[in-house]
């Protein structure tokens, strides 16, 4: 498969120009980065819905340093375009020198109950992130990827962050 990429103003838009024979469809994907004033540097890796702002405890700047053994609260607000989203399932890994290891978060997924809840500008969960004194102290990416009612992924987001020794 052949690849193109265009590259404008922090935005990266690729094309997947299908081989001969195989119809004359272009599939276009693209891939956000992100930073607002309050929010922690992210990567946009697909998310349908607008991620307006991310912060993690503790994190003011990239790659955060997070602590093993610690307890950190995973804010985001976002824009869901009235789809009226209820239920949202968190998927969290830790991606350490090219290993996924699943990350600890609290709740596992939000009802409609409690979350998402009316953020400032958007919809917004709260979720807890346990750093697990077992993983190894390194630079790495937390890669988080939610899911409404369908199964539907609906955001996506990397941050560069850094494993301490407490």
């Amino acid at each position: 498969m052949k690849f193109a990429a265009v590259y404008f103003i922090g935005v990266s838009l690729f094309m997947s120009i299908p081989p001969e024979g195989e119809g004359a469809r272009l599939k276009l994907r693209r891939t956000k980065s992100r930073s607002y004033k309050k929010s922690v540097w992210f990567n946009d890796c697909g998310s349908i819905y607008d991620i307006l702002e991310l912060s993690i405890t503790g994190c003011v700047q990239t790659p955060c340093k997070l602590q093993l053994g610690a307890l950190v609260a995973v804010n985001a607000e976002f824009n869901d375009y009235g789809e009226d989203v209820h239920v949202l399932k968190h998927d969290a890994y830790w991606v350490l020198n090219a290993v996924n290891t699943k990350a600890s978060v609290t709740p596992q997924a939000c009802d409609g109950k409690s979350c998402p809840f009316r953020g400032d500008e958007g919809l917004a969960f709260t979720a807890n992130l346990y750093i697990n004194m077992t993983l190894p102290a390194l630079r790495g990416t937390l890669f988080w990827e939610v899911y409404n009612e369908s199964e539907e992924r609906v955001m996506c987001y990397k941050v560069p962050i850094s494993l301490m020794v407490p």
